[in-house]
């Protein structure tokens, strides 16, 4: 009888095969995963956004002048800043000036982390950058909105000519609220 020896240096082609196989189908859940994950803190930061430009709308309603800002900001604990990362916040009016124009407090009345440095956010398709303000503030008397748009100091009041803002927010997925400037309803689509 002839005997045929086994090869027993390694693995064959096919159990390499297989092996591929496996791994490429692990690495596809394992990338579900994380899409899912990613888009889903893409999704709570705009809920978030949104859920302030509200409060903001229902404060300038009932007379109360506030502005909302959406900014990266660095770590600063005294600051109330406990990490970096994207913050929407919310300042209500402090004075008025000379002029009869609202002076805001340098504390937000409301703050909120967002996201962090992974988070894309853009106005008009212009990307929020680090030392750059979007900035959002309601008329009291008629719910419109004044002005919203991109600056560089909380201080400036953007030019407001086009009739609807889209804030959009990245991360594994899209998620826009857009702001129409006669209204000033919003909502995520």
């Amino acid at each position: 009888m002839i005997l045929m020896r086994k090869n027993t240096k390694g693995i064959s082609y096919v159990e390499l095969i297989i092996i591929m196989g496996m791994l490429a189908a692990l690495m596809s859940l394992f990338s579900v995963s994380f899409s899912s994950a990613w888009r889903a803190r893409a999704s709570k930061a705009a809920n978030s956004v949104d859920a302030i430009l509200s409060q903001s709308k229902v404060n300038a309603l009932s007379g109360q002048n506030n502005i909302v800002l959406v900014s990266y900001r660095e770590k600063d604990d005294d600051a109330g800043y406990k990490e970096a990362g994207y913050y929407a916040e919310l300042y209500d009016q402090a004075d008025t000036d000379a002029a009869g124009d609202p002076i805001y407090n340098t504390v937000p009345y409301k703050s909120e982390l967002i996201g962090n440095s992974r988070l894309n956010i853009s106005l008009n398709d212009t990307q929020l950058e680090e030392g750059s303000y979007i900035k959002v503030e309601f008329d009291g008397k008629k719910g419109s909105v004044n002005y919203a748009g991109l600056v560089l100091s909380p201080d400036d009041n953007p030019d407001s000519t086009e009739d609807e803002t889209k804030i959009s927010f990245s991360f594994g997925g899209t998620y826009i609220i857009t702001i129409y400037k006669l209204t000033g309803e919003h909502g995520i689509g």
